[in-house]
């Protein structure tokens, strides 16, 4: 028998999305109260702010109250950097991990992709 964890109070970015879907799905089953943000309802979820990463205030809105953030939330495909990356991958980024600092929250998981090492194989980029 495996002791199962406290139920905890869950927000997850991106919760419409490929990922938000099934993960919400998975931590309601599991007992968690999931709280989703994105840009449209998750209709799985009693609990959806529908809103953009990059406005705090709506970001600082979910936070209230979580225990625990899954970060899945970002424009997911190539674009141009500047006018259209820029606003949910950076600031929206910026604006979960500041905001879970302010509210105390005590775990965040940040999800990545294949997009953040892509440029490793192109002419005259440095590699680490």
């Amino acid at each position: 028998m495996t002791n199962s964890p406290q139920p905890r109070r869950v927000l997850v970015t991106g919760a419409s999305g490929a990922i938000g879907t099934p993960v919400c799905r998975h931590l309601l089953e599991r007992g968690h109260q999931v709280r989703g943000f994105a840009l449209e309802k998750n209709p799985d979820l009693d609990e959806s702010h529908v809103g953009d990463l990059s406005d705090l205030g709506a970001v600082r809105t979910a936070m209230d109250q979580i225990e625990t953030v899954i970060h899945l939330g970002a424009y997911p495909n190539n674009a141009d950097f500047l006018q259209v990356l820029l606003q949910p991958n950076v600031r929206g980024l910026y604006h979960v991990c500041s905001t879970a600092v302010e509210a105390g929250v005590q775990r965040l998981v940040i999800a990545s992709s294949l997009q953040v090492i892509s440029g490793l194989k192109k002419e005259g980029v440095i590699r680490i």
